[in-house]
């Protein structure tokens, strides 16, 4: 049996109690590369539970996840093998509804220049 120590400040606990679910909000955004390429099959999680994906992005880099209790304090995580995976906060729009737009750097390309 999970662990229901969790609170929720907005919305009602899951049946695992590791998520907040809230009927009616969505999620959407788009996940491009550094480079404005969209970014298919990009995963979409919240950050405290990164196994559990909400969303993936189409072949556009477009994404909608439904019953997410996204706000600007939540952090979603968004990763995407051969890429660093990125946190990042919602821009929230409406009272249900939330956006996220990110780019990606392809992984091994970052600089460690001294």
């Amino acid at each position: 049996m999970p662990d229901c120590g969790k609170v929720c400040v907005k919305g009602t606990l899951n049946d695992n109690c590791d998520a907040c679910t809230c009927g009616s909000h969505v999620l959407s955004g788009r996940v491009q590369t550094k480079k404005n390429a969209p970014l298919s099959e990009a995963k979409i999680s919240l950050a405290e539970t990164p196994y559990r994906v909400l969303a993936q992005t189409n072949a556009a880099g477009f994404f909608t996840a439904y019953n997410v209790c996204a706000d600007a304090n939540q952090e979603m995580l968004i990763s995407k093998d051969g890429f660093v995976p990125m946190k990042i906060k919602p821009t929230v729009t409406t009272s249900t509804t939330a956006n996220v737009k990110a780019k990606l750097e392809k992984a091994g390309s970052q600089c460690l220049c001294f």
